[in-house]
């Protein structure tokens, strides 16, 4: 394990719930984000932050079960009813190829609920985030590019690594209301320098298509036999922007009958969906997007 990767989760975990919390997220496809992945990325310890955790909301038990056995209870919340078996809406399964592909609200409709986590003796919090689809989505649509950044169980990955690390700037997401929120008013103090389209033309945001972890990204390695095929490699998107200089994500949802994941994907990758994806598995899946991008096809 990365001196990083430890530095960032021992607030939370001793070695052996650092190495449980890898499976957890091995087992659920879960991503940490938030201040946790800056952190790792930048080595700054940012107080009063909690340890972000995105996972799909059917998978989400596995890591209370988890939390529990680290000596986490469930801190319900006081605005709304919420136990840790309250229904959620949750991904349908499908028996066809389907592409959702709307402008969905960050606070609404991809996040179903979140759950906070206190150890007694401990006044840090974990958060476990469930959401709709793939965690991934939700992060596409956080309110700017400076927080585009997250922990597998294997890698960590920054989505705009030359924006937010070496300019210290971000772009503010158009689905989110207001230069003025609470959380993008976080990270003007804490450094980031919002800009729009015209002063950031030459960073690594451009329109074109991109997935995980291609030229732009950052992808760091969190254990020296990771393997090397992951499935987040088949997530695709682009980014635009509206006539305040706010990006716009083209991204869409990818569910198949055969995907055990389903996957972000942009207009370019969906008018290039092939007639047999309804029999691929997710191994076929990613290495269609691979082979599209190292054909330079788009």
């Amino acid at each position: 394990m990365l001196a990083a990767h430890r530095r960032v989760l021992s607030p939370y975990f001793n070695r052996l719930g650092r190495y449980g919390l890898v499976e957890a997220q091995c087992l659920t496809s879960t991503l940490i984000s938030g201040s946790t992945a800056i952190s790792f990325f930048n080595d700054t310890n940012y107080a009063h932050s909690d340890l972000d955790i995105y996972v799909q909301s059917d998978r989400r038990h596995t890591l209370f079960t988890f939390l529990s056995e680290q000596g986490y209870h469930f801190i319900p919340p006081t605005d709304v009813p919420l136990t840790l078996d309250t229904p959620l809406n949750e991904i349908e399964c499908t028996d066809r190829v389907k592409v959702t592909y709307d402008f969905l609200e960050y606070d609404g409709e991809t996040i179903n609920a979140v759950y906070s986590f206190q150890r007694d003796g401990n006044a840090k919090t974990v958060q476990v985030v469930a959401t709709v689809q793939n965690p991934l989505y939700t992060i596409l649509n956080f309110h700017s590019t400076c927080v585009m950044n997250f922990l597998t169980y294997s890698y960590a990955v920054s989505l705009y690594p030359a924006l937010t690390f070496i300019k210290k700037a971000s772009l503010t997401n158009n689905r989110h209301s207001s230069p003025s929120d609470d959380a993008i008013c976080k990270y003007k103090r804490r450094g980031w320098k919002y800009v729009g389209e015209r002063s950031s033309l030459q960073l690594d945001y451009r329109g074109d298509t991109h997935k995980v972890g291609d030229e732009h990204c950052w992808v760091v390695k969190l254990f020296h036999n990771a393997r090397e095929y992951h499935h987040l490699e088949g997530n695709t998107w682009s980014l635009g922007f509206t006539h305040s200089s706010r990006i716009r994500m083209d991204c869409g949802v990818l569910t198949s009958p055969f995907l055990v994941e389903n996957y972000c994907v942009d207009h370019q990758i969906r008018y290039n969906l092939p007639p047999e994806l309804h029999r691929w598995g997710d191994e076929d899946y990613v290495e269609f997007v691979s082979d599209i991008f190292n054909r330079g096809a788009l």
